[in-house]
């Protein structure tokens, strides 16, 4: 566990994504949570060891899985954009289960087991929607909780502006490669370039997923971006519309760091992105002719 400013602590070595813990006059904010049950009460109980105030919110950067699997094990009352909350309403025992065939088959027997019988999801019982924007904590340390898109349509930052951080969720990835089925890329990298203006007061960037937090490791996301959607647009004029995600599916494979036995599922997570980056092209064409 790091801590990172005065109130503030990152954990980074969960499955999964980096999580955070912000100490507060009136309790804690978390955000994110672990994925593995047995983690999420490893985080719990490092909280406790740090403030015996309860937990008095959690916020979840998007809706993706292993952000919220663990807030049964944490408590509070949940923050998220209300896109997240529609997503999560769908979820149902079809994520129950693609999460247990996901752990069972990555080594995790006792957490699949454990999640298989006593999974209880918290939607948002507070969300925002795009352009809005919550103070959830208005006394030192302040936290503002934004609607930013890019990565996934329910993409939020945490913005601590007194201590100069903000945790960025899926817009930055430092440990694995971005998660982009529902991204808008043209805004994920508007908001990346925000992140490296000298006038953005946040100077410590917490990422989504690893455990650096300078402003420099969003250059290394905004490059994968701006390559592929080069690449992907080239491509597209060369054969009048299509492209074979396949053909430059290897081009992106070193780019970001593979868990062990997880190179299949890493390529089609490329390959997701190199469809979705040719169907924002496509649509930009069609909007250029308009």
């Amino acid at each position: 566990m790091d801590k990172i400013a005065p109130n503030v602590y990152v954990e980074s070595a969960y499955r999964g994504s980096t999580v955070g813990a912000i100490m507060t006059p009136t309790g804690v904010i978390c955000v994110d949570t672990p994925m593995l049950p047995a983690e999420a009460r490893h985080w719990r109980t490092q909280i406790a060891h740090l403030s015996r105030l309860p937990i008095r919110h959690v916020i979840y950067t998007d809706g993706h899985r292993d952000r919220v699997l663990g807030q049964q094990w944490l408590g509070g009352i949940v923050v998220g954009h209300e896109l997240t909350w529609e997503k999560m309403r769908g979820y149902g025992d079809t994520l129950r289960q693609q999460v247990v065939d996901f752990l069972s088959h990555h080594g995790a027997v006792e957490a699949a087991e454990e999640i298989s019988h006593q999974l209880q999801l918290a939607l948002p019982q507070i969300t925002l929607s795009h352009g809005s924007r919550l103070v959830l904590q208005a006394a030192k340390p302040r936290v503002v909780v934004r609607p930013v898109g890019g990565a996934n349509p329910g993409s939020l930052w945490v913005e601590l502006p007194e201590q100069g951080v903000v945790f960025t969720g899926d817009l930055v990835t430092l440990s694995t490669h971005p998660f982009m089925s529902e991204a808008d890329t043209v805004t994920w990298l508007d908001r990346l370039a925000e992140l490296r203006d000298p006038n953005y007061p946040m100077t410590k960037i917490v990422p989504g997923r690893g455990g650096s937090y300078r402003r420099a490791g969003s250059q290394k996301v905004s490059a994968y971006l701006t390559d592929m959607r080069d690449r992907v647009r080239a491509l597209i004029r060369q054969y009048r519309g299509k492209i074979d995600a396949t053909e430059l599916m290897p081009e992106y494979l070193d780019r970001f760091p593979i868990p062990s036995g997880e190179n299949e599922r890493v390529q089609r997570r490329i390959s997701t992105g190199l469809e979705r980056v040719a169907e924002e092209i496509r649509a930009e064409k069609k909007k250029r002719k308009r």
